[in-house]
């Protein structure tokens, strides 16, 4: 059972990201503390081997471009 206190993330969770939105501002690319996202020639790539999935991306993308892939739910 879960306690209320406790965090709750995907299992395999990957951040998508919706390229009609993204004006690749570098965003999340700042605010990545693993330094798993780039970008380059217009193009916003995450190493997902790296990602913790940690959501500072998301929070820091201000056209709300980043979000969780789905998956089923686990303490995190």
């Amino acid at each position: 059972m879960f306690h209320l206190n406790e965090r709750i993330r995907p299992v395999s969770s990957r951040v998508k990201v919706n390229y009609a939105i993204c004006h690749f501002c570098g965003a999340c690319v700042g605010a990545c503390p693993e330094n798993c996202m780039f970008l380059r020639s217009s193009h916003l790539a995450i190493d997902n081997s790296t990602c913790t999935v940690c959501q500072r991306c998301i929070y820091a993308c201000p056209l709300r471009a980043l979000s969780l892939a789905e998956g089923q739910l686990e303490p995190a």
